[in-house]
């Protein structure tokens, strides 16, 4: 009996199972963009770099005038500046100058102002449109009371080189220059993060890859070794034994 020869037909992957494998890659793609483009922004705002006066100063007067310098030029439209007493009154502020050179905001301030401390709340538009403020103080001494005329006169000290010393250093007068306050540069950690995002979107977008992949190999290896039915042999027709040999012609 001759063998047959079955041809076994591979069959293509499901267009569904793809379909689906397709979607998890791009769902996946979408998720890293996403985690990566939202921790940007926090980073992305100007800051108030210094001030003059700067914060905590104490002044020897009253300053005439307020300056804050950011890291970048903020928009004018928008731009406030208020300064406040210990009792909670307000000193009046002039006009807002831009200096887009030196990104700085100044405003004039009254001279004729008692001591103590003072409160400046500030609020601009920075480059990028987002509104950024914050508050910063300095102290103004009372002014010294005037010395009344004695009526005798004291007699004159000896002076000692140590008086000499601490009289220098008592007129030497230090003047108050504006403090760098440092830039805000993000979290260390933000890059860990976003590392972090990416290798679990990238592990479950693999994982689901091959498992739609795994599945397909499993049904083609079902159809693979399924049993085919074999054909059933054709058999010979046989003389029966109960006919009579033809005779010979004569």
């Amino acid at each position: 009996m001759p063998a047959t020869t079955v041809a076994l037909v591979r069959p293509r992957p499901s267009a569904r199972l793809l379909a689906a494998a397709a979607t998890l890659l791009a769902l996946a793609v979408v998720l890293v963009a996403g985690l990566v483009a939202g921790s940007l922004p926090a980073s992305a705002h100007d800051a108030l770099l210094s001030s003059v006066p700067a914060d905590g100063q104490t002044v020897e007067q009253a300053p005439g005038s307020i300056l804050l310098t950011f890291t970048e030029a903020p928009l004018e439209t928008g731009a406030q500046i208020v300064v406040t007493g210990l009792d909670g009154a307000q000193v009046e502020v002039g006009e807002l100058a831009f200096d887009a050179a030196a990104a700085s905001v100044k405003a004039a301030l009254p001279t004729d102002v008692a001591g103590g401390t003072y409160t400046v709340a500030w609020h601009v538009v920075s480059s990028d449109g987002h509104p950024i403020e914050g508050t910063l103080s300095y102290a103004v001494p009372e002014p010294a009371a005037e010395a009344t005329p004695e009526a005798t006169a004291t007699p004159e000290a000896t002076a000692t080189p140590g008086s000499e010393a601490d009289a220098v250093q008592a007129e030497t007068s230090v003047e108050g220059d504006a403090r760098t306050v440092p830039v805000p540069t993000g979290d260390a950690s933000t890059p860990l993060v976003i590392a972090g995002s990416i290798a679990a979107a990238a592990v479950v977008a693999a994982a689901a890859f091959f498992a739609v992949r795994r599945k397909i190999q499993d049904n083609e290896e079902l159809r693979r070794n399924k049993p085919s039915e074999p054909s059933e042999p054709t058999e010979p027709t046989e003389q029966s034994e109960t006919e009579d040999p033809e005779e010979p012609k004569a």
